[in-house]
């Protein structure tokens, strides 16, 4: 009868059970139309915006989507990353979950009513919120983007979405309850729900993904970390929007050509930004921020337009240079304004998103990623034959991360904040097949070149990650197999001085350390750094180890001045003291955690409204 069973095709698939499961072991090698034509994959209907954009827009209302089958998928829905619970913790109720049909290959009412005839049931917010977010995992482990499955940084395989958390203005990722919290707002007796925005959703799971990537950017080291985690949110948010057909044709029609005017493309949720911040949109990034204005401010979400802006500003050009005349020419034929836009999204997702496997493993700056990024460019695309390098350095020039002229770099371009010295040659060399299969072995490789990466010889240090990547170019060829390895070790900090106020004689951590990234050559493709203070004895040191030395101490003041100016906003609270999480009451904006003898400063879980000054919709990660 099991067998029986197992040979049994299920509704419109050419396949059976047995032979679905064995085709999903290699279907990473199919393209979308080859799974959908086997069954692989399950069509989905999604809110494309919110639903409040979708009244104004029906083409902008719901839009299917085919995500990868998989043979644990299953009720709630649940699949191998992700589940859903559907609890409001407001009202203590536990909602029946969306019901999955195997032979169907679709999800159900929990008493097996089609989707289609149940709108706004909370099964449709079950199965929108988990099917975004799928989309967002898929996007990000993507050849074209990192290209390896992406770890969640807490202990445990499967990150829960929580489509009805309860009443207030707000939706956050939270790494402790290892869930997307995503809340109602508004009438009660119509409320609106934030697990009904695709930017809302993405830009959760961005933060999700982020932290599964380099877990300490969770720790608060400087004004521009969380503002970094900020930005990826909302880049995840554009770039997936943007990967939607009738997203890209409604641009076509309303726009054309004038993406400069192409608010609704760079605005995120419009429903909410309506409704609770009463303006067209939460944030957009059609805005001329830069890196100063930025650093005058210092909140998370209004410094992390300055990147945002910028990317926007990137996409606007490679959109632009496509539809221009020369690449009409080279191509024979029309490109129209959404093919156009569509090639612009398919270079962007690779430029935005493989530079988070070049970033330093803690404390990441806007000029990390900047660097990251003009070093994915170069490895995508060598010769570079459309000047596209020297469009993104202008952009960021533009934005104020170098503080040079243009001009000026391009005649020294050694003496330009976004160029980054050569990977040097390993002194002591290692079997890199080894090192990517251990921690251990990655360690000794690391360790037996300390000098060169500049780890003081009484320094401890750790093994933060090591993995390896399959990535596409511009072109969709392979790019090499790169192996990432992160190394990291912390130094004490005594906060010694009264501008610290309760916070006096008290101490936290540096976290120091770099990344490395080889090609299955074993060429040394990339190296970052944070450099820590040095040794203890620096009579003897190098020209270039003092120089290192010099960064460092930099960077331990900066920290010292970071966490003064957050003492002075009265921004912090020890974990140990309650925090008011009410809609209307202070939330603060870091949380201390003690740990041993060091204090560990990390972002609280809910920013939203309140202190002293009105912040826009905020997020926890």
């Amino acid at each position: 009868m099991a067998e029986t069973e197992a040979m049994t095709k299920d509704v419109g698939s050419p396949l059976s059970g047995t032979d679905r499961k064995k085709l999903y072991q290699v279907s990473r090698f199919l393209d979308l139309a080859t799974r959908k034509r086997l069954g692989l994959t399950i069509p989905i209907r999604i809110q494309v915006e919110d639903p409040l954009t979708g009244t104004e827009h029906k083409e902008l209302d719901q839009e299917e989507i085919h995500l990868r089958w998989e043979p644990s998928i299953g009720t709630g829905p649940t699949s191998a990353r992700l589940a859903v619970v559907d609890y409001d913790g407001d009202t203590g109720t536990l909602r029946p979950p969306a019901v999955w049909d195997k032979h169907k290959l679709q999800f159900l009412t929990h008493d097996n009513r089609d989707l289609s005839e149940a709108a706004g049931s909370p099964e449709c917010l079950q199965v929108n919120a988990w099917a975004t977010v799928q989309q967002a995992l898929e996007f990000y482990e993507d050849p074209r983007a990192l290209g390896r499955p992406i770890p969640w940084s807490f202990d445990g395989n499967r990150l829960m979405i929580v489509p009805q958390a309860g009443y207030r203005e707000n939706a956050f990722y939270n790494r402790s309850s290892k869930s997307l919290q995503l809340y109602y707002y508004g009438d009660l007796q119509k409320p609106s729900y934030t697990s009904l925005s695709h930017d809302i959703l993405a830009h959760e799971t961005g933060h999700a993904l982020l932290d599964g990537i380099r877990p300490r950017f969770l720790e608060n080291s400087s004004w521009e970390t969380p503002a970094f985690h900020e930005f990826v949110g909302d880049m995840t948010a554009i770039l997936l929007s943007l990967r939607e057909n009738s997203v890209r044709g409604f641009v076509e029609r309303k726009f054309g050509t004038d993406l400069e005017h192409a608010d609704f493309i760079a605005g995120l949720a419009a429903e909410f930004g309506r409704n609770v911040n009463h303006r067209p949109f939460l944030r957009t990034a059609l805005n001329p921020m830069t890196f100063a204005e930025a650093q005058q401010d210092r909140e998370a979400h209004t410094a992390s337009q300055v990147l945002t802006g910028a990317m926007f500003d990137i996409l606007k050009a490679v959109a632009k240079q496509y539809l221009s005349s020369e690449r009409q020419a080279e191509r024979k034929a029309a490109a129209s304004p959404a093919n156009a836009l569509w090639w612009a999204i398919e270079r962007m997702w690779r430029l935005a998103l493989q530079p988070l496997d070049l970033l330093p493993p803690a404390d990441v700056r806007f000029l990390d990623y900047a660097r990251a990024m003009l070093r994915v460019d170069e490895l995508n695309d060598p010769e570079d034959p459309h000047a596209f390098r020297k469009l993104i350095r202008q952009v960021l020039h533009l934005r104020g991360l170098c503080p040079q002229e243009i001009e000026q770099c391009e005649a020294a371009p050694k003496s330009c904040a976004l160029t980054v010295e050569e990977a040097p040659k390993l002194h002591v060399f290692h079997d890199l097949v080894e090192a990517s299969r251990s921690r251990t072995a990655a360690y000794r490789l690391v360790n037996d070149n300390r000098d060169l990466f500049g780890i003081p010889d009484e320094q401890d240090f750790s093994i933060a990650d090591v993995y390896e990547c399959n990535k596409l170019d511009y072109s969709a060829k392979r790019l090499p197999r790169h192996l990432v390895i992160q190394y990291l070790w912390r130094e004490d900090v005594k906060l010694d001085e009264a501008r610290f106020g309760s916070l006096r004689g008290e101490t936290v951590h540096m976290l120091c350390g770099g990344t490395l990234v080889f090609d299955d050559r074993s060429n040394l493709l990339w190296w970052t750094a944070k450099w820590g203070r040095g040794p203890a004895n620096q009579d003897k040191m190098s020209d270039r180890a003092k120089c290192r030395a010099e960064q460092g101490e930099k960077r331990r003041q900066e920290l010292l001045e970071h966490i003064a100016g957050i003492v002075a906003s009265r921004r912090l609270t020890l974990a140990e003291e309650p925090v008011d999480g009410g809609l209307t009451g202070r939330t603060e904006a870091v949380v201390a955690h003690r740990e041993g003898n060091a204090l560990l400063l990390e972002s609280a879980l809910h920013l939203c409204g309140g202190g002293e000054r009105d912040e826009e919709w905020t997020t926890s990660f």
